[in-house]
């Protein structure tokens, strides 16, 4: 009586073997399935958004060709490309886009001892105007200045060198050349993230040499011109164009 007890129950192990091997191979299937469905879903969303941006970047171009043939050489905000596209519906969401005059900021490359001293005294105390326009300390002007500037001298204006870096948790050295993103000013000794979050919008990361377009400039950027600016004279000049 026993063996064949023992067959059977040995028969029904091997049958509880093999479906528990069969849901593991199961499961094993849809998890590669969803795994490959996902990288499918994100390389089909991915596309679909370098077509996205290279229209807008189409209709970008056709806005500043048109605009440009209308009024040459002068940008206000009341042209064309300064009314933001309305959001598009588009299969999965939808997408706005906006044109922002980079001439309008405050461009911190100014501030290089490569161009002519005037010159950098002059984007220095502009920098120091719109900083106390925001309502932040101008003496991070000279931690800026600092921050690009080649030489190991400390600016007497609040700078910081190497070694006020390299005695962070997280040790670092100034760049010592001229920004190549607005973002590498939460590095600087002194930018905070409140000061950061002010700061950020009204300047800019460009080639050396440029100059404000006071058309598109914003209220601080037009405080920062001169001292004497107010920001109801400002908000007057930016309506008025």
């Amino acid at each position: 009586m026993n063996g064949p007890r023992r067959q059977r129950g040995v028969a029904l192990l091997i049958a509880l073997l093999a479906v528990a091997l069969a849901l593991i191979l199961i499961a094993s299937l849809l998890d590669r399935g969803e795994l490959a469905f996902a990288r499918s879903r994100n390389v089909l969303r991915g596309e679909q958004a370098i077509a996205y941006s290279e229209g807008l970047e189409a209709y970008a171009a056709q806005v500043l060709r048109r605009d440009n043939e209308q009024d040459p050489g002068l940008d206000t905000l009341s042209d064309a490309w300064a009314v933001p596209l309305p959001p598009q519906q588009v299969p999965g969401g939808r997408i706005s886009a906006r044109m922002d005059d980079r001439n309008g900021c405050f461009n911190l490359n100014n501030l290089s001892p490569d161009l002519a001293a005037e010159k950098q005294r002059i984007w220095r105390k502009r920098l120091r105007n719109l900083l106390v326009a925001l309502e932040l300390d101008p003496s991070l002007a000279g931690a800026i200045v600092d921050w690009i500037d080649a030489d190991s001298d400390i600016d007497a204006e609040g700078g910081a060198e190497d070694n006020a870096y390299l005695a962070q948790a997280l040790p670092y050295r100034a760049a010592n050349r001229v920004f190549a993103h607005v973002s590498e000013l939460r590095l600087v000794r002194g930018i905070s993230g409140e000061a950061y979050a002010r700061l950020a919008p009204e300047v800019c990361v460009l080639p050396m040499g440029t100059s404000i377009n006071l058309n598109t400039a914003s209220v601080a950027v037009l405080m920062s011109l001169d001292s004497r600016m107010t920001a109801v004279l400002a908000e007057r000049i930016r309506q008025n164009g």
